[in-house]
């Protein structure tokens, strides 16, 4: 395993987020989300499975139940319109 990001990792990973907030928002979609908790869990799986376009940032994905229904809607044709992962050992950091 790696080492934890830093404050200022975490920081600018805030900071996509609340960026991706607002576009969501401004779309009418809302949609940040945290885990563990079944709830935010549950909410995420039902909206994968009902989206037929799927946009996701994020840190890392350690939940099998999400990492399953993410490959479910793929495999029956969703489109993935970006879908960015926090990658500490890429220079760049995110990645597509």
């Amino acid at each position: 395993m790696g080492k934890p990001p830093t404050g200022d990792q975490l920081a600018g990973f805030l900071r996509i987020l609340e960026y991706l907030n607002s576009v969501l928002n401004f779309r009418g979609i809302s949609g940040i989300y945290f885990t563990p908790g079944t709830d935010c869990e549950d909410n995420i799986i039902k909206r994968i499975n009902e989206a037929s376009r799927i946009e996701i940032a994020v840190y890392a994905i350690t939940n099998r139940n999400i990492a399953d229904a993410i490959e479910v809607a793929y495999k029956r044709g969703a489109i993935f319109g970006n879908f960015m992962m926090w990658n500490e050992k890429s220079a760049q950091g995110w990645r597509k």
